[in-house]
């Protein structure tokens, strides 16, 4: 897998011609593809005031690990969305 099948992806997303942003690619050895930073609907836990005991995340962990309904995301900064609920009790 050697690095020159990675500079041609590399070369064009530099380009004038590529008028994607924001967006994580993969490739090796001739393979590309696009990937993404995902996140299921997860859910709110307390109020962003107190302490979130591990036993609370145990309850809801089935909620935590779940895709189901997945959103891609641009930046890490969306996914603040999701703590909108918590954010606004405070």
């Amino acid at each position: 897998m050697a690095p020159q099948f990675n500079s041609p992806l590399v070369l064009y997303l530099c380009s004038e011609d590529c008028k994607q942003t924001g967006m994580i690619f993969v490739s090796g050895a001739g393979w590309y593809g696009r990937t993404a930073i995902v996140s299921g609907s997860g859910v709110c836990i307390g109020n962003a005031g107190r302490e979130i005991a591990a036993e609370e995340i145990r309850d809801n962990f089935d909620k935590i690990m779940s895709i189901e309904k997945a959103k891609t995301h641009d930046s890490g900064a969306e996914i603040f969305q999701y703590m909108t609920p918590l954010l606004s009790q405070e």
